[in-house]
């Protein structure tokens, strides 16, 4: 069942990458993959369901952001945005977990991850076959 709902995401994905236009759909279960353009990207990891899915279709994507409290407790609902080198802004989301994934084309970035009031700011290489982690934390609020 997991090849052919990840064949169809895939096919999806083509057809709309074709098109230029965006796209969304549900991987297999719950989390919605967004593509626009050549760009792709899905978030979620609340539970561990959501977790196990989203580690089965990792390796489809070459940057991931974990995103969490100092004291490790996770996190959603953080805003996202993926800058390519001359600043221009390719992705714009509100996570929806603490596991964050994109597909992008092979280059540098910058990654903004804005919670709690604070923004944070991680540069990253990107390149295909080979997956890129940054990890962003924030203080706890009881802190």
């Amino acid at each position: 069942m997991w090849q052919r709902g990840w064949r169809m995401l895939v096919l999806g994905a083509s057809l709309a990458a074709a098109a230029g236009g965006a796209w969304a759909s549900e991987s297999p279960d719950n989390e919605t993959v967004i593509m626009v353009g050549n760009v792709s990207y899905v978030s979620g990891g609340i539970g561990e369901d959501s977790r196990e899915r989203m580690k089965a279709f990792s390796a489809a994507f070459n940057l991931k952001l974990l995103l969490a409290y100092k004291s490790g407790s996770y996190m959603s609902d953080v805003d996202v945005v993926v800058a390519d080198a001359k600043g221009k802004p390719l992705i714009k989301a509100s996570s929806e977990g603490p596991i964050f994934m994109a597909r992008l084309p092979a280059g540098a970035y910058e990654v903004t991850a804005t919670a709690v009031g604070q923004a944070q700011r991680q540069k990253v290489t990107v390149t295909n076959g080979r997956q890129a982690v940054l990890h962003f934390r924030w203080a706890d609020p009881a802190e």
